[in-house]
């Protein structure tokens, strides 16, 4: 699990679309700050397809900072 606080554009140089996943997400409150949990679930094809692959939080930072990304997108 990883916590994400801030967000920096990086350019790449070949990019490409990953596979579709099941994806949860869960918005919850500790000592007055609001975070946000995304899980990923692995593939049909993994050995254990329901269970949790990757998770990431964004705390307040983080979710200022993906609110501006996304505000800029058209």
């Amino acid at each position: 699990m990883a916590r994400v606080s801030k967000l920096q554009e990086r350019e790449q140089g070949r990019t490409s679309v990953h596979q579709d996943v099941d994806a949860t997400y869960h918005v919850f409150e500790i000592a007055g700050e609001i975070y946000l949990q995304i899980d990923t679930y692995g593939s049909p094809e993994r050995a254990f397809p329901a269970k949790v692959s990757q998770s990431l939080q964004f705390g307040p930072e983080g979710i200022d900072a993906l609110r501006k990304i996304l505000s800029k997108l058209p």
